[in-house]
């Protein structure tokens, strides 16, 4: 019953289990960033972190434990039972405990409260057992028993009354009471101890006390007005409202026929009982009491789960008090008390089943609704965050999910924070920003409906809205960029800043010619800043074009924006600044080498120029058909420039053909030459460096193209083209075999005449 659906129950929306789930992953990997004795529930959380909380479904794996846990509770029952009664009434008080919404309810949650009242639970099966055992043993484990409710949450403290009352309530004789009092100190003293020597064997990981926490109230609900404030009038208050609150919770998480029940079970037992059953229930009462007293107004109905053992057991009692009274025998006694008990937890029954099957039809009382809105629709924050596990359940970059800091730890309980970064919106700076979109990480927003404003600084696209009753809407989006005002941000916190290159764009610009229309591509383009004034001082006849204005970089964009420059001027120069940290694919340089010919490159500081020249059509095809070593084919030689000026360029372009993968690292050389004179030349790897040929794969076909740019004082003639490779650590020329079979160190064809 306690395991089954448990996402059921939306998540405790005022952050109770949220908050506990990070504890416990906070403990399991060391960090004590968390409130000083995690608020009072240290134990708690420790538990808690023993089942490796860091993975996925963390809130299913809490829930499960906090139930498992809790078995021990319903033990307990038959245990207090079988020692009070009987073997028969142990059974029943479990079978009760098993199916009374209160247990049912709380212990599928990841709330403190059902584990201290399991370690609760102990305590009064062992104060039972020492009253008529005197092995060690026994005081021993009364005194875990203690140590560990207190320390699980401090309102476990609590639970001292019983052991006091057992001194009181169950011994017959004044020699046992004595015997009794004494057991019962030991088992007292030795859980102080027990719970100094833990709290102080764990002195580094206690938590934090940081200013944000100096008025927080750790442990019980709050410090009674008569005594705190001296005033009885809102002592009374308070209690009112206590009692207010019982009685609402009553019927719908218990019934008033149990709880009528274990009112008569002191009256209707008989003597040889009569002192255990009057110790429960004044250990009962005297617990409620004392937590009465500390209460402030309502008190929520899980802070009472001390409650739920007793109870059963002493309704157990009274039932079969009531069918030993009626004297029947046999199959009618017991039909007879079958029907007692399905009377009693017939209403009950109805809204556990509910509360497991149905939880948006259960019945909760007023106060606890506010922190389960969504319930009457069942939607929300769980669906929210199933989706993005649906959508990136494969995704090889984690995705980011930003929130709104009151639902961090709601949304967290549900994903896998080892996997899925969960972060306060208002915490998502620039860079962060920057950084996730530009290593391909989904960035998801979580936000109500009506508090979307404060993101419009991002472009999202909507993916769903989740209606929940009474508060706002919650809407999912995903993250596709960011406007320009973030995105100049950005630019500034991943590239150098333009206002420190001043000197260095200076000396660029002067390398610029004078005449001319020329075309300055700048990348990033935040560089613009610092460039522009330079450029219109000085070089009015270059135009400036900002390449790659959008974050992260968007393929198609660049293409139109580079396109659009090479249609409009052939003299192209490219500026690179730390161009890797934001184009890490290198987009934008392996368009300008696969569409333009690469002349030269430049350096002015960190900043890089490279001199291109705009396409044309080939004027001159030379078929090749070259081998180069045992695994590289040149296919053929293209010239754009076969009449080219001295001062001028030649544009080439180069395919080549893998016929195998290349281990080696090789440079391609390019000659002009006549005779022995080699007038120009080309070297460097292919495609401007990008495409080194130990990446070539066998089958595929390479490209590339560029310039050689001619001394103004060349000589009038016709020259040719020399083509080789040769290994850049060995500088070995790479044999050729040439179609006429003949073997050599390089390639000639094509001729070009220089007038």
């Amino acid at each position: 019953m306690r395991t089954h659906n448990l996402y059921g129950i939306p998540i405790f929306s005022f952050a109770d289990e949220g908050d506990h789930i990070v504890w416990a992953q906070r403990f399991s990997v060391g960090d004590p960033t968390y409130p000083l004795l995690m608020d009072g529930k240290f134990l708690f959380g420790i538990i808690l972190a023993q089942f490796r909380l860091l993975g996925p479904a963390p809130l299913w794996l809490a829930r499960c434990a906090v139930a498992l846990i809790s078995a021990v509770s319903c033990g307990a029952c038959i245990a207090i039972g079988r020692q009070l009664h009987s073997p028969g009434a142990g059974l029943l008080a479990g079978l009760i405990y098993a199916v009374l919404p209160q247990a049912v309810f709380f212990e599928r949650q990841v709330f403190a409260d059902p584990v201290t009242s399991a370690f609760g639970s102990l305590v009064v099966v062992f104060t039972l057992r020492i009253a008529h055992n005197k092995q060690l043993v026994t005081v021993t484990c009364l005194s875990l028993a203690l140590a560990a409710a207190a320390l699980t949450k401090l309102s476990g403290l609590l639970y001292v009354v019983i052991p006091i009352l057992a001194v009181v309530a169950l011994p017959a004789r004044r020699i046992a009471r004595a015997a009794m009092a004494l057991r019962c100190m030991v088992a007292v003293i030795l859980a102080a101890a027990i719970s100094g020597a833990f709290l102080i064997s764990l002195t580094s990981q206690l938590g934090q006390s940081e200013q944000s926490l100096l008025n927080q109230q750790i442990g019980f609900v709050g410090c009674p007005a008569i005594i705190c404030q001296g005033n009885p009038v809102a002592q009374m208050d308070n209690l009112w409202g206590f009692a207010g609150g019982a009685v609402e919770s009553i019927p719908l998480l218990y019934g008033w026929p149990v709880i009528g029940l274990a009112l008569l079970a002191w009256p209707l037992s008989v003597n040889r009982d009569r002192n255990k059953v009057s110790f429960l229930t004044l250990g009962v009462l005297a617990m409620l009491i004392a937590f009465a007293f500390t209460a402030r107004g309502y008190v929520p109905p899980r802070y009472l789960s001390f409650l739920v053992t007793p109870i059963a057991v002493l309704a157990a009692v009274s039932i079969l008090a009531i069918v030993r009274r009626t004297k029947t025998r046999g199959p009618l006694r017991t039909g007879f008390m079958i029907a007692i008990l399905w009377l009693i937890t017939l209403q009950p029954i109805s809204n556990t089943i509910t509360l497991i099957f149905a939880f948006g039809q259960a019945q909760l009382p007023s106060q606890e609704q506010p922190a389960y809105q969504n319930k009457a629709i069942g939607i929300g924050l769980r669906d929210a965050t199933f989706h993005i596990l649906e959508s990136d359940v494969n995704v090889s970059s984690p995705p980011v999910v930003l929130v709104a800091d009151i639902y961090i730890h709601l949304v967290g309980a549900y994903l896998d924070r080892t996997r899925i970064d969960v972060r306060n919106i208002g915490e998502a700076y620039p860079a962060d920003l920057g950084r996730w979109l530009l290593e391909g990480q989904t960035i998801y927003l979580l936000t109500p409906l009506s508090g979307s404003s404060n993101v419009s600084h991002l472009i999202t696209e909507e993916i769903g809205r989740y209606p929940r009753a009474g508060v706002p809407t919650l809407l999912l989006r995903r993250v596709t960029g960011a406007n320009s005002a973030i995105q100049s941000e950005i630019y500034r916190a991943f590239f150098i800043r333009p206002e420190s290159l001043t000197e260095d764009f200076r000396q660029l610009v002067d390398s610029l010619p004078l005449t001319g229309s020329t075309a300055l591509l700048v990348y990033p383009p935040n560089q613009i800043e610092a460039l522009a004034p330079l450029v219109s001082a000085s070089r009015p006849n270059v135009t400036l074009f900002p390449i790659g204005a959008s974050w992260p970089l968007d393929e198609l964009t660049i293409e139109n924006e580079l396109s659009r420059a090479a249609v409009e001027h052939t003299d192209l120069r490219m500026l690179f600044v730390q161009e890797t940290n934001g184009d890490r694919r290198r987009l934008i340089e392996t368009w300008l080498n696969t569409h333009l010919y690469r002349i030269d490159e430049q350096w002015f500081g960190p900043v890089r120029l490279i001199n291109l020249a705009g396409p044309d059509e080939a004027a001159q095809t030379v078929t090749a058909k070259a081998r180069f070593g045992d695994g590289i084919q040149l296919e053929s030689v293209e010239i754009l420039d076969s009449v080219p000026q001295p001062g001028g360029l030649i544009r080439l372009r180069l395919q080549w053909l893998a016929l195998a993968s290349i281990p080696q690292q090789f440079k391609i050389f390019t000659h002009l030459f006549s005779g022995d004179s080699i007038i120009a030349q080309h070297d460097g790897q292919p495609v401007g460096e990008l495409r080194p040929t130990q990446t070539w794969l066998a089958g595929e076909t390479i490209v590339d193209q560029f310039a050689i740019r001619l001394p103004i004082n060349v000589a009038p003639g016709i020259y040719q083209l020399r083509i080789g490779m040769y290994d850049i650590e060995s500088q070995a020329r790479l044999p050729v075999l040439l179609p006429d079979d003949t073997h050599s160190e390089f390639f000639i064809g094509g001729n070009i005449e220089i007038k």
